[in-house]
């Protein structure tokens, strides 16, 4: 009989051969729209697939959420976990996710929401800032990112190179090194190749 390590670990390489797999999506006809998607039809792996939590052990279930986050974040969506999160609640968030509906991202980033409808059935208000009801001055604004002329970039329409997917840096805790990182991505020459001599190679962390 198969073992549940067995099967985690089968999981687990058919999350790392879904990293392989490259998706050239069709434009809706008459429309500059991209048709849903979801990490399930992205991955070609079902949501019933992933064990319950509490039939995990914490090395499982750790190991389970690094290749889960690697997969979505090489799909250039970011998962907006909190390290102070339980890993119980990141996998089951990422779960209730996988079969939600997203956007194809062609250029930029995109991040996922865990927001309910009702700020009331929220169950991560604990973790973040969206359910926020004292003085809204004391919430921190990012005001973005300027060119030389005063023009606001929009970040979304930035290409995202892969060594920027690989890096230690990439989408850091670090407020500052985010715009230092936007900063780089925003200076490259259209048809230039990007290069970033504060590159170190990532380590996911849990």
């Amino acid at each position: 009989m198969e073992t549940m390590e067995t099967y985690i670990k089968q999981l687990i390489e058919d999350l790392e051969a879904a990293l392989q797999t490259v998706f050239h999506p069709l434009i809706y006809e008459d429309s500059e729209d991209y048709p849903k998607t979801t990490f399930e039809k992205l991955s070609g792996i079902e949501k019933f697939n992933f064990p319950p939590v509490e039939k995990l052990s914490q090395k499982q279930l750790q190991d389970l959420l690094k290749a889960i986050i690697t997969f979505i974040e090489s799909k250039k969506y970011v998962t907006n976990l909190f390290d102070s999160m339980p890993i119980e609640l990141q996998y089951q968030l990422l779960l209730d996710k996988w079969t939600a509906e997203i956007e194809y991202v062609v250029h930029g980033l995109a991040g996922l929401d865990y927001c309910p409808e009702d700020p009331a059935d929220c169950t991560i208000r604990e973790f973040c800032g969206c359910c926020f009801e004292g003085d809204p001055a004391d919430i921190p604004v990012y005001n973005g990112i300027y060119d030389d002329n005063g023009n606001k970039i929009d970040m979304l329409s930035v290409p995202m190179p892969d060594l920027c997917l690989s890096c230690e840096s990439f989408m850091d805790d670090d407020w500052e090194e985010n715009i230092l990182c936007g900063l780089t991505r925003a200076d490259r020459k259209e048809g230039e190749e990007f290069m970033c001599y504060a590159w170190r190679k990532r380590v996911t962390k849990i």
